[in-house]
């Protein structure tokens, strides 16, 4: 499993996330770097969105392989500006960029064609697409094949799953790589910590809180476990707040489970 494993950095200096309280500074950010190492995870995904951008800066990333994912707005100077980012990471090349809106790529296809000169130039190795809904991928594979996907899919949503787009990618030699595997923090929270927003869908948690007794599994094995022995999940974004949730993570047994 922990070949799977991509740590996600937006919680790193932020308190990114529905249920997180806990405000990572630049030293735990940068532990947290440190023991994912340690652990054996070598990936991070990052962009240069994210207000943290800085704090990972501050780390020798030369040892991470590198997925960087960036918004489209009719730039002209994309290649610049992964170049940009090179420099200001410190490395010599992306493990792979990803277009977050990638349907706007139909009127920006200047950005893919320079997409794939960085790569012909050896400064990333793979180009794909962050998506969030089914008929967006639907979409935009009618005018580019991509080498990876990052999707959410997770225990409450499985739009991906049931839409057949896992097959689908898997079929393709697309790899797929999963993301919001605990919603946030939301699937691994105690009902009464769930955001009031969220309250109206008690009975949903309360039903999950159910099925997890009868089935005599923790809430971090239960979400897990459903990327464990799939093998259309190629890899499998984390965020952590803490170096101990490296641990728990890795140390999460697998099972065979039926899920609802």
């Amino acid at each position: 499993m922990i070949n799977k494993i991509i740590l996600g950095t937006a919680q790193l200096g932020t308190d990114y996330g529905l249920t997180n309280n806990n405000l990572l500074n630049k030293k735990k950010s940068l532990d947290i770097l440190h023991k994912a190492l340690d652990s054996g995870i070598n990936m991070l995904d990052t962009s240069p969105d994210y207000s943290n951008y800085k704090i990972i800066n501050n780390f020798n990333l030369s040892r991470f392989k590198i997925i960087s994912k960036f918004s489209i707005k009719n730039k002209k100077s994309f290649s610049q500006e992964v170049r940009l980012n090179l420099e200001n990471l410190k490395i010599k090349k992306f493990e792979a960029i990803l277009f977050r809106t990638p349907t706007l790529l139909k009127e920006n296809s200047h950005l893919w064609h320079q997409a794939k000169l960085l790569q012909d130039n050896n400064l990333i190795s793979k180009i794909g697409f962050t998506v969030y809904k089914p008929d967006e991928l639907k979409y935009i594979l009618q005018y580019y094949k991509p080498d990876i996907v990052q999707l959410p899919y997770n225990i409450f949503d499985k739009r991906f799953l049931n839409t057949g787009w896992l097959d689908n990618l898997y079929n393709l030699g697309i790899e797929t790589h999963i993301r919001s595997a605990f919603l946030q923090g939301l699937l691994l929270s105690n009902i009464k910590d769930i955001p009031n927003f969220f309250q109206k869908y008690s009975d949903v948690f309360s039903r999950y809180e159910q099925w997890l007794i009868s089935n005599n599994i923790s809430k971090l094995e239960a979400c897990l476990n459903l990327y464990y022995k799939d093998e259309r999940v190629s890899k499998l974004i984390l965020g952590v707040n803490s170096k101990d949730q490296i641990d728990q993570i890795i140390n999460t047994k697998s099972y065979h489970i039926r899920y609802p």
